[in-house]
């Protein structure tokens, strides 16, 4: 995802919710840091195989984690928590 569409997308969430894309960025990042920051091993191991270079950039983990979602979705893998 490059810079234009993160930031469009940030906008687009930022309206839809009444708040800045600043803040909407800032929650995205938190989001992203505390699933890098966690001590659950399978994460761990997971994040290893989606990102073997460390943590990535926000953009290259918004496009990585959506690509993943919508192959465990395309292969009915996933179900949805509840």
């Amino acid at each position: 995802m490059d810079s234009k569409h993160l930031e469009e997308l940030t906008k687009t969430i930022a309206e839809r919710n009444g708040t800045t894309p600043e803040a909407v960025r800032r929650e995205m990042e938190a989001a992203r840091n505390s699933a890098w920051d966690t001590d659950d091993s399978s994460a761990r191991g997971r994040q290893k195989v989606l990102f073997p270079a460390g943590k990535p950039q926000l953009s290259e983990f918004l496009e990585v984690i959506a690509k993943e979602i919508k192959t465990q979705i395309a292969s009915a893998s996933w179900t949805p928590a509840r």
